[in-house]
């Protein structure tokens, strides 16, 4: 999976590696 941050980078999340991580994060890209 790969998003774009709020500073125009590339950001790989892995979804096995910290879930909790990924969507707290994820809410900025929802």
């Amino acid at each position: 999976m790969f998003f774009k941050d709020p500073s125009g980078n590339n950001l790989e999340f892995k979804a096995m590696t910290n879930p909790e991580n990924l969507f707290a994060k994820s809410k900025y890209y929802a």
